[in-house]
């Protein structure tokens, strides 16, 4: 994770849940960019113009 992430992630959660947001916020930044990773690995050949038939089905 970034640490530009976080730090703000962390400011930010000392504001607004106070010394319990040391630890929820730096959480829920994890699980945003890991949220956005599997999104990218599942929908880039959209995101990226690529047809469907190019990319290879590796689930199987």
């Amino acid at each position: 994770m970034p640490d530009l992430l976080i730090l703000v992630s962390t400011l930010g959660g000392m504001a607004l849940f106070g010394a319990v947001g040391l630890i929820i916020d730096p959480v829920i930044g994890g699980l945003f960019i890991t949220m956005l990773d599997i999104f990218y690995e599942t929908f880039g050949n959209l995101l990226t113009g690529e047809s469907t038939e190019d990319s290879k089905d590796t689930r199987e």
